[in-house]
């Protein structure tokens, strides 16, 4: 049985490996200067996330073993490599990409505000948010404990897609939007530690719910066009504001990977 368990993890483990690819990816995009494409990788590395837990509970990876129910939870090899994995494409790869964007903007204010530091702390932020994730011994089944990394990371890109874009343009708004970067990357790591917030799974609602994904279509659409960022942004913004409503769904039916299909009349 642990034979198999092994053989099988191969599989959510090569997804995980993806996930950090596409954050390197990210960086190397953004260091070009080329915002817009980095934002569609973090996208891809957040895919990656959920197909990586998609595969592991499929396969029943995330069961224990007979015998093994009563055992707290455990730390886990896959679990620390998805850690990993996470801490470099919505921790890291973030920051890099906050950095690399103010740091060639000539804005005297924006020159004036501590760019480097508060890279660093939505890093750190994020780093104790994913230890906090691995460690806590009461999941909620469904939901997350403060804001998932991977929301996160794409709530902070989404004003610097913007940003970026006011910059190329020679906007008079450079400054307004590089205050926005700046206090979301705050906001962002404050969301990520605030425990007591429960933030819905989005890969599962989409999964029982598949008229979402329809429903995003529009963003799709919206990446060829100048409206890309805002776009973004303000889905971004409702996922955010979420806990406000979605506190009320019930845990069980939270945690389901699947819709329930309606019984047929004889």
């Amino acid at each position: 049985m642990q034979l198999r368990r092994r053989i099988l993890a191969f599989f959510p483990n090569a997804l995980t490996v993806m996930n950090a690819m596409m954050g390197l990816l990210a960086v190397f995009f953004a260091y070009q200067d080329r915002i817009r494409e980095a934002s569609l990788f973090l996208i891809g590395a957040a895919l990656f996330d959920k197909l990586d837990g998609a595969v592991a509970r499929r396969l029943g990876l995330t069961e224990p073993l007979p015998g093994q129910e009563q055992r707290p939870r455990r730390v886990t090899v896959g679990g620390v490599l998805d850690d990993i994995s996470d801490a470099v494409s919505f921790c890291i790869a973030p920051a890099w990409i906050y950095y690399f964007l103010i740091s060639d903007i000539a804005d005297p204010r924006l020159q004036e505000l501590p760019a480097t530091w508060v890279a660093g702390i939505y890093a750190l932020a994020g780093i104790l948010r994913l230890i906090y994730f691995t460690l806590d011994q009461h999941p909620i089944p469904g939901f997350f404990k403060g804001m998932p990394s991977p929301a996160a990371a794409l709530l902070v890109v989404a004003p610097m897609i913007v940003l970026n874009q006011c910059v190329n343009e020679a906007s008079g708004s450079v400054s307004f939007w590089g205050m926005v970067c700046f206090g979301m990357m705050i906001a962002a790591a404050v969301l990520m530690n605030l425990y007591p917030i429960r933030y819905l799974h989005a890969g599962r609602f989409m999964s029982r719910h598949p008229w979402l994904g329809r429903a995003a279509l529009p963003l799709l659409i919206s990446v060829f066009t100048p409206y890309y960022g805002y776009c973004f942004l303000f889905f971004m913004l409702l996922y955010a504001l979420s806990p406000l409503v979605t506190w009320r769904i019930d845990p069980q039916d939270a945690a389901r990977e699947k819709r329930i299909k309606p019984a047929r009349a004889h």
